[in-house]
């Protein structure tokens, strides 16, 4: 674990998002944050950071997905 993960840096935890998710399909939010073991309070505010800068849409309630196309693969191959 690198010291900006074990500071709980922001960027660690929007990145610990994204590597959860790699799929271009809707994912369920609970599932994310069960992966994660994150508690909701925590999550959203990451989850709102990542939609703010158009990196994920929710698509229905309680389902996220990439705004940009094959970005799972960027994701995959980049962590």
């Amino acid at each position: 674990m690198g010291l900006s993960e074990s500071m709980g840096h922001p960027i660690a935890g929007r990145a610990k998002i994204l590597r959860c998710i790699q799929t271009d399909a809707p994912i369920a939010v609970a599932d994310v944050m069960e992966r994660l073991e994150m508690k909701k309070e925590y999550f959203s505010k990451y989850r709102d950071r990542l939609i703010k800068k158009e990196i994920l849409t929710a698509t229905a309630r309680g389902q996220l997905m990439f705004a940009l196309p094959r970005f799972s693969y960027f994701i995959t191959s980049r962590f």
